[in-house]
């Protein structure tokens, strides 16, 4: 019997805690694309085409993330992305 594919996901949040949490809900849905820290997102994008994003936009560095989905918009326009932030923090600037 041939096994399905999963969609991937590319999954950007700092904190070890967030990726591992986020990763274990969705890991029997996604096949969940994890950068390692050296790792460039939006090359591991580009090489294996996720089907959605998910990005962290934490007060701590908010441009990182919000810089990431434009470029993701830009080169990568089929991908979805969607940006993350803790509960309670603060809405990153505009």
């Amino acid at each position: 019997m041939e096994q399905l594919k999963r969609p991937r996901l590319l999954l950007i949040a700092a904190e070890v805690r967030n990726r591992l949490r986020i990763s274990s809900l969705l890991a029997s849905h996604y096949e969940i694309l994890i950068p390692a820290p050296e790792e460039d997102p939006l090359r591991l994008a580009r090489s294996r085409l996720p089907l959605l994003a998910l990005i962290d936009l934490s007060p701590s560095s908010p441009e990182t993330g919000l810089r990431l989905c434009r470029m993701l918009k830009t080169d990568l326009s089929p991908v979805k992305y969607v940006g993350l932030r803790a509960r309670g923090a603060t809405p990153p600037p505009t």
